[in-house]
């Protein structure tokens, strides 16, 4: 779940530069956001991007009030593509994260986005063929098996359409 919640920080600080709390404030209250952030957890994110090297801050002061300003960089942007690439060609085991690298596919070419999602549909069949291979005893008394076969077959359907989509754009 970490690397979504870099995938997804990264991917706001890319478009463009943000203080802490209005980061947490857009994305809090935004319904496309498929991942909760707290406070507490946001805020050491950032500074374990700023030691790894992907983001870097200054401080701006205005009035008596002194914040952080937190921006992309060029390795932040290296990282980002990397962690959408292993995003989009395999879900997650936390199905809302999975959802984040969907947002920036127009992020990397087009042909890229089709074979990865290409590949992360491969996962998504075998994932369907083992929920679906259960005795019929254990998806009745565990309803959760059922849900996760249900999302990953509206998945499934949603990523094909994206490839179409990508394919048609070509």
């Amino acid at each position: 779940m970490a690397n979504e919640k870099y995938l997804l920080l990264l991917g706001v600080l890319l478009t463009h530069e943000a203080h802490g709390y209005d980061l947490l404030a857009m994305l809090e209250h935004n319904p496309t956001v498929p991942i909760s952030l707290k406070k507490g957890n946001t805020y050491q994110l950032l500074a374990k991007m700023e030691a790894e090297g992907w983001v870097r801050s200054r401080e701006e002061t205005s009035g008596h009030r002194s914040r952080r300003i937190y921006e992309a960089t060029q390795k932040g942007k290296a990282k980002f593509r990397e962690l959408l690439r292993h995003s989009l060609e395999k879900p997650s085991n936390d199905e809302a994260a999975s959802a984040v690298a969907l947002n920036f596919i127009d992020h990397i070419p087009v042909n890229e986005v089709i074979e990865l999602l290409g590949r992360r549909l491969e996962h998504i069949d075998r994932r369907c063929e083992e929920l679906n291979d259960l005795p019929k005893q254990a998806r009745d008394t565990h309803p959760g098996v059922e849900l996760l076969y249900q999302y990953r077959v509206q998945e499934r359907q949603l990523l094909r359409e994206l490839m179409r989509q990508a394919m048609n754009s070509v």
